[in-house]
């Protein structure tokens, strides 16, 4: 009975196609933590409902994009795509939501690119060609190995931005918190699993889910952030982004009306926002 009831709470859910070394202290970030080197598994329960990888090819992989292969410290094969930025321009880490796979991301590739921007982004564990299976700490995981491969190619923490979409938030904000960075885009982002659940089933959902706790971890950014939210998403309530701003005071929140889930970067002023906020 539990598992139908979660299976039903996210069937719709977060949905979206498209060896470590600590970094220096910045003034605006705590000291790194040590890179974990393993990861602690999700329950089958929540595997169930967070995560929908798929191996099907969205996208091909745009001209001048390097395919990379990442490894985690715990041993896993990352398959990753990096578009190296113009010099002293910033690099974006781009993390996708819960569906699909990194392919889906092809178009977003070509979109920062017209803005002067590198990106690195990496498919999770267990999505498209990557090894293993997808958890909360595994994401982590994945996030942390994604942002020492920029380092290790040079890339300072002032070049870094991370963006992500959906599900792909959470990991964002915790890599924001876990590891200096210039700025945090948040797109279509959720305070946190549990609140998803609420929303959708009750408090009777609430309880038996516990995980990416974005709201906790925004209230501690010190860094420019930049919340977008569609006031039609349908998978995760426009109040939640709501949310994430208020918690975050100095952040930048953009109310796309008419927009839904998967559809902010079709809007006409996507690309000029992104850039005003990065510049």
């Amino acid at each position: 009975m539990k598992q139908l009831l979660l299976a039903a709470l996210l069937a719709t859910g977060c949905v979206s196609t498209s060896a470590a070394t600590a970094p220096p202290q910045t003034a605006a970030h705590p000291a790194a933590s040590a890179t974990p080197v393993t990861a602690e598994p999700d329950t089958a329960l929540e595997r169930s409902v967070f995560y929908f990888p798929s191996k099907e090819r969205y996208g091909e992989l745009p001209a001048g994009v390097e395919r990379l292969t990442l490894t985690t410290p715990d041993g896993l094969k990352l398959q990753a795509w990096y578009l190296a930025p113009p010099e002293r321009r910033p690099l974006v880490l781009y993390f996708h939501g819960n569906g699909g796979n990194l392919t889906g991301a092809a178009d977003l590739f070509e979109d920062l690119r017209q803005l002067d921007l590198g990106v690195l982004a990496v498919d999770y564990r267990g999505y498209g060609e990557s090894q293993g299976e997808p958890s909360e700490q595994g994401l982590y995981l994945d996030a942390l190995t994604a942002y020492d491969e920029a380092v290790r190619r040079g890339l300072k923490p002032e070049q870094l931005i991370l963006y992500g979409h959906s599900l792909g938030g959470g990991v964002a904000t915790y890599l924001a918190q876990e590891r200096p960075c210039a700025r945090l885009i948040l797109t279509a982002t959720f305070t946190s699993t549990t609140d998803v659940a609420r929303h959708r089933k009750g408090e009777l959902a609430a309880r038996q889910i516990d995980g990416y706790d974005n709201l906790s971890r925004i209230k501690h950014l010190k860094i420019p952030v930049f919340v977008v939210h569609g006031d039609k998403d349908q998978t995760i309530p426009f109040e939640m982004g709501q949310k994430l701003h208020e918690a975050c005071p100095g952040s930048t929140f953009w109310r796309v009306e008419g927009a839904g889930h998967n559809d902010l970067a079709d809007h006409p002023e996507f690309g000029q926002r992104l850039k005003s906020f990065v510049d």
